[in-house]
């Protein structure tokens, strides 16, 4: 007896790790590998600065776009589905004004013809496509490898106006660093 949807059941999936991650940032937690202690991870860097917007109500988008155009040197994208045409345009405009774009994309979206990333690829920002077997259901951007915005927002226009969708924007460079860090990895999957 099936109680939920698989969609259903990976929105509940999402809902939970971000709860987590909430609660991960706004309690004591100890373990061998990490100590963060009233607001401080172990290398005494304070997580000062974290946002959460929901969608439809916050309009997703434009907290992205907004830090998109305060850029100043580099924009690293890994997300699953890319089809909203304003976050496309300030990527274009930060690759106009000579940032390091990059973005990697799930292979099964890339075969949408609502994708955006061969538009994205003509206006010169380098597109990877997610090659290795699995969806890459990331969904990540880092910004000057020093902020980064995740959750559940998929760049679609239904994401920001009709879903209930989360999005995360955390300031830390440690932080920035690890997903940087992913990025790069699944850099090396794609082609």
């Amino acid at each position: 007896m099936n109680f939920f949807t698989k969609k259903e059941a990976i929105f509940f999936i999402t809902i939970l790790i971000i709860s987590f991650l909430i609660i991960f940032f706004f309690t004591n937690y100890n373990s061998s590998f990490l100590s963060f202690e009233k607001g401080y991870l172990s290398t005494n860097t304070y997580v000062s600065d974290l946002e959460i917007f929901f969608c439809p109500e916050d309009y997703c988008s434009s907290h992205l776009i907004s830090e998109i155009n305060f850029a100043e040197k580099s924009i690293y994208v890994a997300i699953y589905s890319f089809t909203h045409y304003d976050i496309a345009n300030a990527l274009i405009s930060a690759k106009k004004r000579g940032l390091d774009v990059k973005i990697i994309i799930d292979f099964l979206q890339s075969t949408s013809k609502y994708s955006l990333h061969n538009m994205l690829e003509e206006q010169g920002i380098l597109i990877f496509i997610k090659k290795d077997s699995g969806v890459m259901h990331n969904k990540f951007a880092i910004i000057d490898e020093k902020k980064v915005f995740t959750g559940s927002f998929n760049y679609s226009l239904n994401a920001d106006t009709k879903n209930d969708e989360t999005l995360i924007l955390i300031k830390n460079k440690i932080i920035a660093s690890k997903f940087f860090s992913k990025f790069n990895k699944l850099l090396k999957e794609s082609y």
